[in-house]
């Protein structure tokens, strides 16, 4: 569990609770935190080829940024409730 939300406790750590909360009761933040593992795997992975390939590192960060975005919102809702 813990390897598959760690880039996202990374970027929030003062969330890390609820991260961990919406990992185990939340399908929708679930996937959304599974998807954003593997776009974090895959920037890495490109950022130790050294040459970037620059298009492909942008459209990764942006959809990065798009996960962040939506997960924050389930997280924000959650803790409203």
């Amino acid at each position: 569990m813990l390897e598959r939300i760690r880039h996202l406790i990374g970027r929030f750590p003062d969330r890390e609770d609820d991260i961990r909360e919406l990992w185990q009761s939340n399908a929708a933040f679930e996937s959304l935190a599974h998807r954003h593992s593997e776009v974090s795997e895959r920037l890495h992975s490109l950022s130790g080829q050294g040459a970037e390939p620059h298009r492909e590192t942008e459209e990764l960060r942006q959809r990065q940024v798009a996960l962040e975005e939506e997960m924050l919102i389930i997280i924000d809702q959650s803790s409203r409730v």
